[in-house]
């Protein structure tokens, strides 16, 4: 924008006000309006000299595609320290933070709405004679596709027992992707709940032991994961089987 330097008074008493003299509420105003278009990129560097210049500059200003109103999707944006600011769709460098927008400042961390939550009660499955850790086959049934943060809490209760004779059983949770492995397969996928695979053992075949594997686990946004049991007894002749199996799941933003 140029430098304006308001003349000084040149007025005659009594004589009519002169081009270009600025003693008057008129000659500011038409000054001001000169300005307000010049920033507008539609003035001159001349001073206003007449009423039409002014209204010529009233109407630039009004016009002019950096300071005429914008679609209701646009703000006034900066276009950098050699342009002038101009009606514009938002963009995220706009923005004085960044996305998406921190617990702390008021948002929730995440781009993409977390996934609805699921509860499953699978059928109790088949009881296994394996001395060796083995599938439940309850990941075709408990499944679960993070959409947002991936931070995922899933919560795995039931009862635990051996058929023959009150013997230790290892038990631990397992998750993967893929296909969902079945009942008697060979132990696979990643362990979750804890360190290690548990050691129970029920004080009578009868009533069996509750059990309880959760955890918060961080997976990725859109790709399917089951989850599972797996289970071994001490000795073959005692089978163990799980029972009453309810598993929640649900994605922490």
């Amino acid at each position: 924008m140029p430098s304006y330097v308001i003349p000084g008074d040149t007025q005659v008493v009594a004589a009519g006000d002169p081009p270009g003299d600025m003693n008057k509420v008129a000659d500011m105003l038409g000054l001001v309006a000169a300005m307000f278009a010049q920033l507008a990129g539609a003035g001159t560097n001349a001073d206003p000299a007449s009423n039409a210049a002014n209204v010529t500059a009233m109407t630039g200003m009004r016009t002019a595609a950096s300071l005429a109103p914008g679609a209701s999707t646009t703000f006034l944006g900066s276009n950098g320290t050699t342009s002038r600011p101009t009606f514009r769709a938002i963009t995220t460098g706009d923005l004085p933070f960044s996305l998406p927008l921190s617990r702390a400042n008021g948002g929730t961390g995440v781009v993409t709405t977390p996934a609805a939550p699921v509860q499953y009660a699978p059928g109790d499955p088949a009881a296994t004679a394996s001395a060796t850790l083995v599938m439940m086959g309850l990941g075709s049934t408990c499944t679960f596709t993070p959409a947002s943060s991936g931070n995922v809490k899933i919560t795995v209760t039931g009862t635990t027992l051996t058929n023959t004779a009150a013997v230790q059983i290892t038990l631990g949770g397992r998750y993967g992707t893929g296909a969902a492995p079945g009942n008697g397969a060979a132990v696979t996928g990643t362990r979750f709940g804890s360190g290690a695979d548990r050691v129970i053992r029920a004080a009578s075949t009868a009533a069996g032991v509750p059990f309880t594997v959760d955890a918060v686990i961080s997976l990725t946004a859109g790709t399917a994961y089951w989850f599972d049991i797996a289970l071994a007894t001490l000795t073959a002749a005692d089978t163990a089987q799980v029972n009453t199996v309810g598993a929640a799941i649900f994605e922490i933003s």
